[in-house]
């Protein structure tokens, strides 16, 4: 015979709540290696005899536009005006796990990303148009959010002046020199990204829909109140 005390904890696992993640607003803080000449720190060749701070800032991105879909990568790029008086010209590509893709281009204005919020330090040099050439932000996620990949340049000038990445950091010479030599500062260190929730993921609890009882509840319901009187009876 089924106990009333288990007839409630069925019920009550049938009549759960639940919820749906829906985005949250995310801060990524970069801090780069020291810089020093040719990634090597008792070289002197291009007058630093001391190590440099390494590139630092933050990027802070809204991926509520992916609602509950885990963001895989996205890129940034912003390239110089078409014409001398007209906007900067950006383009963006986000994609989630299971292949959605976000992407747009011409954009006047950074803050038209659906998915950018703001950024700060010198990050910047890489998502802000250059007056020749095309700078730009790369960064792959894993399925928790923490960022595993990452390529950032900034090609102002016609050749690449400073960019970070997973095998190190460099303030210039990637085109012609392999990225870090004794003309420029660079470390063969890669910086660290740390993950910040601004925002957590807002849950919305779901209304459950009544459970009718089944009808072989009702009769067993029935049948012992019939036998609890035929027992008074009895007595």
């Amino acid at each position: 015979m089924i106990s009333a005390r288990k007839l409630l904890l069925t019920l009550a696992c049938v009549t759960g709540m639940a919820g749906a993640s829906q985005g949250a607003v995310i801060q990524y803080d970069y801090q780069g290696a020291p810089l020093t000449c040719g990634g090597n720190p008792e070289s002197s060749d291009c007058n630093q005899s001391t190590p440099q701070p390494g590139f630092f800032g933050q990027i802070v991105i809204d991926t509520a536009v992916f609602g509950s879909k885990e963001l895989a990568s996205f890129s940034i790029s912003a390239d110089e005006p078409r014409r001398p008086t007209g906007p900067a010209f950006y383009a963006y590509r986000a994609t989630s796990f299971d292949g959605t893709r976000i992407e747009g281009a011409d954009l006047g204005a950074i803050e038209d990303i659906p998915f950018f919020v703001s950024f700060s330090g010198s990050i910047g040099l890489f998502l802000q148009p250059g007056a020749v050439g095309e700078n730009s932000l790369v960064l792959g996620f894993d399925r928790s959010g923490e960022v595993t990949d990452w390529l950032g340049g900034d090609t102002d000038g016609g050749s690449t002046d400073a960019y970070i990445s997973t095998e190190g950091d460099s303030t210039g010479g990637f085109g012609s020199t392999g990225g870090c030599d004794e003309r420029n500062l660079c470390t063969f260190v890669p910086g660290t990204w740390t993950r910040t929730v601004l925002e957590a993921d807002p849950v919305v609890p779901s209304v459950p829909a009544p459970v009718p009882l089944p009808a072989g509840v009702l009769l067993l319901g029935g049948a012992l109140a019939a036998l609890g009187a035929r027992r008074c009876r009895r007595t």
